[in-house]
This record gives structure tokens, sequence and C-alpha cells, in this order.
């Protein structure tokens, strides 16, 4: 991106306060270099990657509301201007999703995880990458020894008591939305290294 552009690049977390103080000197650096009394940025990216906690860190307090899922509380869906230093404002903005090439990742960050379409299917083929990613990941979450995503997603369902009334079948997409959640919000552990994004889009 430095080469490409020829921008400051950070690598920064939120939540592990990695990377924030410098964060805050490059802002005051260019905040100096423009030479105003005011001096307005912008947080942009795809959704549910902490753009709202980056936010928080800088001002120091929770202001920006953040959320675990798309749609649900804190999730942002407006633009608004916050003020993180004296001379310094950061524009908030609700998540841009033409960038994101991987299916599955677009599909989890754009809807909550009750309204994505066919939720089975998209957990089945979470479970698919978290099980070839972590071999052991749904055992140590769920207790479950299958890697097949049908028979997880049916464990599941029976391990928590979701039961279809008057029947004995598993109430699977119940299960599904249950998996979409904990890849969501980190429970499932994944993430993708650079030189295989490639491979999944």
């Amino acid at each position: 991106l430095e080469r490409e552009y020829r921008v400051p690049v950070l690598p920064v977390s939120a939540t592990k306060r990695i990377g924030t103080l410098r964060l805050r000197k490059l802002l005051r650096k260019e905040a100096r270099e423009v030479g105003k009394d005011k001096v307005v940025c912008l947080v942009a990216g795809v959704p549910k990657t902490g753009k709202s906690s980056i936010i928080n860190v800088l001002k120091g307090r929770h202001s920006a509301p953040t959320s675990l899922y798309p749609g649900s509380y804190g999730y942002t869906k407006s633009y608004t201007l916050y003020r993180v230093e004296s001379n310094i404002y950061i524009i908030d903005t609700p998540g841009v999703a033409p960038d994101i090439p991987d299916r599955l990742e677009r599909l989890v960050r754009l809807y909550p995880p009750e309204k994505i379409p066919d939720p089975v299917t998209v957990a089945a083929e979470i479970i698919s990458r978290i099980t070839s990613f972590k071999q052991d990941a749904i055992k140590d979450v769920y207790g479950i020894e299958s890697r097949d995503p049908n028979a997880i997603l049916e464990a599941i369902a029976r391990k928590r008591g979701w039961i279809k009334r008057g029947s004995s079948e598993p109430l699977v997409e119940q299960a599904a939305v249950t998996v979409i959640r904990d890849y969501l919000s980190g429970k499932l552990p994944f993430y993708v290294e650079p030189s295989r994004k490639k491979e999944l889009t």
C-alpha cells in the first residue's frame, strides 16, 4: 500500500491497543502538515472490521457504537463526526462492501445472521473453512468430533435442544445462525494470510 499509493500504513488493533499511539502521532503529524485549525479525517472500509473501535480508542472512551453482527444494535448506519483531539475530527462511516471479493465474507458481513439467505449452506461453508484452517476448532468450541458440516449442524441443534415440535428433526437453520454468529464474533478462529487471499476469490 505504501509503495502503490505513497501513503503511510500502520497495523493497528483496537482491542489489544497495538499501534494506536503511533496512529495518534501520525494523525497529529498529518494535521500539522495540513496547517489548518480543524482537520477532518474519514474512517472507511469493509463492514465489521473495527472502524468504530479505532475511533473509541483515539477518543479514550466508548463514543462510537459498536456491534459484533451486521444490523444489530451499535451497527454503524450513518455518517457521524467525532472529535478525537482539540483540532482533529474523525467521521465514522457505514461499511462498504464492493471491495470484498470473497463471496462468503461478503454475505456474512452485509446481512444480520438471522437474515442471511440459506444460512445452512453459508454455515456449512464456514465449517469447511474453519476445519481446514484448524482441524480441532469445532471440537474445541462445540465438543463435536465430526468434520462433516451437515452432521455438525445437526449435532449442535440436538445438543442445544433445538428440535421441531412433534418430530425428532433438529432445527439445523437455528444451529447454522449460531455458527455464523460465532464466526463473526471470533469464537470460531479463522484468518487468511495475505498470500492465500487469491485462493479464496
